[in-house]
């Protein structure tokens, strides 16, 4: 939607490489339909802008209807697992190398 006359961006902003953060769009797609649900529409653009690296990266979403249908399906089947107690951890190098738990997680990948 439109504020004014100026286009909605969302823009998450990493800590870390470029390489690392294509892995973390999974959370930018829910940003964008949790608007898309409160406003009716999908932002005009999503942007991930790397701090390390002073980049920027348009992430696309394709079909609108397809884009809602499968973010609703993710998060009835997160949702399931959440209920059956299926939430353990799922550890990266990457994301294991930043983690407050690290020290603590017999999952860690060193």
């Amino acid at each position: 939607r439109k504020v004014g006359d100026q286009a909605v961006a969302i823009v998450e902003y990493k800590t870390f490489s470029k390489d690392s953060y294509f892995r973390t769009t999974g959370q930018m797609l829910f940003y964008a339909y949790c608007y898309a649900k409160v406003t009716g529409r999908l932002p005009n653009k999503l942007l991930m802008r790397s701090i390390m690296e002073s980049s920027e990266t348009e992430i696309t979403i394709g079909n609108p209807d397809v884009f809602i249908a499968k973010q609703e399906e993710k998060i009835v089947r997160t949702a399931q697992k959440i209920a059956r107690g299926e939430f353990g951890p799922r550890p990266t190098k990457g994301g294991c190398s930043l983690c407050e738990f690290a020290d603590i997680c017999d999952a860690r990948i060193i």
